[in-house]
């Protein structure tokens, strides 16, 4: 009897002990987010500044500088982002001469939500933005378009 009665116990025991996890697990989910932040290493950071200031309307919130860095937080509706410079950093371009950027490890393009991809794609194009790709149809309705920064990155826009 007393094998019944520590069997049960330590049933009861794994039982709460699942049930302690769970409740632990669902109380402490991610709570839901919105909006985004980026953090790009660049060549020359004031024309960096004024490219996305003049192209993708940034604003300029911040500034900061120390030995090893110069940096700008902008910010426009729901995004923010941070340019850098860094002292003595490689141009990515020079490491990877023959390589793309979807053919290395990380990140290799950031994008953006718009209201009206027409016209997105119209004023990027009419202020002679790189375009790295026209607007396409996606299979689940929405269309999209790509650009590129001065430094290369890719920039990618996805309709409503």
């Amino acid at each position: 009897m007393k094998n019944i009665c520590s069997a049960k116990t330590i049933r009861f025991t794994v039982i709460l002990l699942f049930v302690t996890i769970f409740s632990y697990a669902q109380e402490n989910e991610l709570p839901e987010t919105n909006g985004s932040f980026y953090a790009i290493s660049v060549k020359n950071l004031d024309k960096a500044v004024e490219w996305y200031a003049n192209h993708l309307d940034f604003t300029i919130e911040s500034t900061a500088e120390n030995d090893e860095r110069k940096g700008v937080l902008m910010t426009r509706k729901g995004c923010i982002l941070e340019l850098a410079e860094f002292t003595g950093a490689t141009d990515l371009k020079e490491i990877k001469s023959n390589i793309e950027s979807h053919e290395l490890f990380g990140i290799f393009k950031i994008g953006f939500i718009t209201s009206n991809i027409e016209e997105s794609f119209k004023a990027l194009e009419e202020s002679d933005v790189e375009i790295f790709f026209s607007i396409v149809d996606l299979p689940n309705g929405k269309r999209t378009f790509g650009v590129k920064d001065l430094e290369g990155n890719i920039i990618q826009f996805f309709g409503e």
